[in-house]
């Protein structure tokens, strides 16, 4: 009888566990599913959206104002020489062609027209007029790879002053390559869509080493320790009186501070 008993037990024991297993598989396995679908849906889609939106913005602001021979003479010109006070000419010159049209950009979310050479030298940052002449070949391989293919190139990348979306356009003079353009928004556009359009909180981070890596010296003072983490910096003003985002540790994923204490 007893053994009767305590075989019935184990049995017992042995369906519960049983079932404890299936319902903790089954329950991570919709909440894997949920997490998914929902950031499929609530986060990527309409990312993927905005971003596709400022892609098109940035394409009508190549063909309206830039493709033409007023401006591809220009910048033509300017690569041709390497006497700089020509170049300084030419600068100017593009720079009063385009600053009516680049105030009217920046309202609709667009941070930085930058022209360069062919050989990635920065001629023109209508952002940062007094910054030019540097190459960019070593932090921004979006350039690179659109002057070796000839090829329209967007994604994200940081870059000297600002990180950004960035929509990198072949620039063609009769029939000869000189150079591109880039049209980029910064993170505040995107969060502005995100927060009014799909009433999302986003909150965009970055390596620190990546800053300090690529941002020259003196425009650091564009980003600030992150909210939560020290090894991890975001853009100054962020938010741009969007939201008010009140981070806690508990807040976060355990998931971000662990990479982040691995590799530190």
């Amino acid at each position: 009888m007893k053994n009767i008993k305590l075989l019935f037990i184990i049995i017992f024991i042995c369906i519960e566990l049983a079932l404890y297993f299936a319902l903790n598989y089954f329950k991570e396995k919709d909440t894997n599913q949920f997490n998914t679908t929902y950031k499929t849906y609530h986060v990527t889609q309409p990312l993927n959206a905005t971003i596709n939106f400022y892609s098109k913005s940035a394409r009508a602001i190549y063909d309206l104002h830039i493709n033409n021979d007023d401006v591809l003479s220009i910048v033509h010109k300017a690569s041709k020489t390497n006497d700089l006070k020509v170049q300084n000419q030419e600068r100017k010159k593009l720079f009063d062609k385009l600053k009516d049209e680049y105030q009217i950009f920046k309202q609709v979310g667009i941070k930085q027209l930058h022209f360069h050479f062919k050989d990635t030298t920065s001629f023109l940052r209508f952002h940062k007029p007094s910054k030019f002449g540097d190459h960019l070949s070593d932090i921004r391989y979006s350039l690179v790879l659109a002057n070796k293919n000839k090829n329209f190139v967007e994604g994200f990348e940081e870059g000297r002053i600002f990180n950004g979306y960035r929509y990198v356009f072949p620039l063609t003079y009769k029939n000869e390559h000189i150079g591109t353009v880039e049209v980029s928004i910064g993170f505040n556009s995107i969060a502005r869509v995100l927060h009014q359009d799909f009433h999302l909180q986003p909150y965009m981070i970055l390596k620190d080493d990546v800053v300090k890596e690529k941002v020259f010296v003196n425009e650091r003072r564009n980003y600030e320790k992150s909210l939560i983490s020290r090894y991890y910096f975001h853009e100054l003003n962020q938010y741009d009186s969007i939201l008010k985002l009140d981070f806690d540790e508990d807040r976060i994923s355990k998931k971000i501070f662990e990479t982040t204490l691995e590799k530190y």
